[in-house]
């Protein structure tokens, strides 16, 4: 009997031990990801403000950071550099 009780106290310590890395994991990931993200976020304003000293509207900018994040999806850069409807099917 004391055998089988060594044995679940062992596999909950050792369950309880497994939970407690994988929510601290999920924890950094999550850090991380939020990390990334204001990071990027400086980055496109950054790179919007370069291409406005060069020429660029700031409008025009943001277009190209937002297709560049995005991975090439013109209409989804559009609407998320703040052009309209009409303007986004035109500029995309």
């Amino acid at each position: 009997m004391t055998d089988t009780t060594d044995v679940l106290d062992a596999a909950r310590v050792a369950a309880r031990d497994a939970y407690n890395a994988a929510a601290y994991a999920d924890d950094a990931a999550r850090a991380a990801a939020a990390d990334a993200r204001e990071a990027r976020s400086a980055a496109r304003a950054a790179y919007a403000a370069a291409r406005a000293a060069k020429g660029m509207t700031l409008k025009q900018a943001a277009f190209v950071a937002a297709y560049v994040d995005n991975g090439g999806n013109g209409s989804r850069a559009a609407r998320d550099a703040g052009y309209s409807g009409q303007e986004t099917d035109a500029v995309a």
